[in-house]
């Protein structure tokens, strides 16, 4: 069983916030459609509150506290529109990102992706960044009945890898996600970004600021040391 002091067989990342700083351009995304409806655009703190829910749940609650005269699909669908224009164009690695998964690969560590995005969003994100064969399980929110904060996504990547919860190590960046691999069994490093100052990660078992203070050496031991891997990009 794992425990603090013990290394994990595998790492689960979340995939917003965490190997891509997406959250910036899902903002200017859904602010584009609210500029054009005339409406008070959002802060970035306005904006917390719906990192790690479903584009779903937050057209929602817009068009109903912004007072929206169309319906929230209608919305949902145009800020679709603009987000795919915007992924395509400007999405990138974390730079710090690139850096860990190229370690972990070149160390043989199974690794998994956990998003609530829906398969056409992980596939476009996936492609973009040419990870598509990256991940030994790659989950979303349509893959599972219920997505986070419930457990489901983290349960069906860590069976789809073959190793128990316990023996898995998550990094997260939002409540919804740490209590999502929380609820599973997962050990769960929190990381803070600009994005989720504020926002209360306390459940998580550890908090970092930066993906170059996961330390590969004590949280996942030495892995399956292979030879060279081919970069990420």
């Amino acid at each position: 069983m794992t425990t603090p002091h013990t290394p994990a067989r595998g790492i689960i990342f979340d995939f917003d916030g965490v190997l891509i700083d997406s959250e910036p351009l899902y903002l200017r995304s859904v602010n584009v459609i609210l500029a054009r409806c005339g409406v008070t655009q959002l802060t970035a703190a306005e904006y917390q509150q719906w990192i790690g829910s479903t584009a779903k749940l937050t057209w929602e609650a817009l068009t109903e506290s912004k007072n929206l005269p169309e319906s929230a699909q209608e919305y949902q669908d145009q800020y679709e529109d603009v987000l795919e224009g915007v992924l395509r164009h400007e999405l990138a690695l974390r730079p710090e990102a690139e850096d860990l998964l190229n370690v972990i690969e070149r160390r043989g560590i199974p690794r998994g992706l956990a998003t609530a995005s829906r398969r056409k969003w992980m596939t476009l994100k996936l492609e973009t960044l040419r990870l598509t064969n990256y991940f030994d399980a790659a989950v979303c929110s349509t893959d599972v009945r219920r997505t986070k904060p419930e457990p489901d996504i983290y349960l069906r990547a860590a069976e789809l890898m073959a190793l128990a919860p316990v023996d898995v190590i998550a990094i997260e960046d939002s409540p919804a996600g740490i209590h999502s691999a929380k609820s599973a069994g997962i050990r769960t490093i929190g990381l803070r970004t600009d994005m989720t100052t504020g926002l209360d990660l306390s459940e998580a078992d550890e908090i970092i600021h930066n993906l170059h203070e996961f330390d590969v050496d004590r949280y996942l031991g030495e892995g399956a040391v292979t030879a060279p891997a081919q970069q990420v990009r």
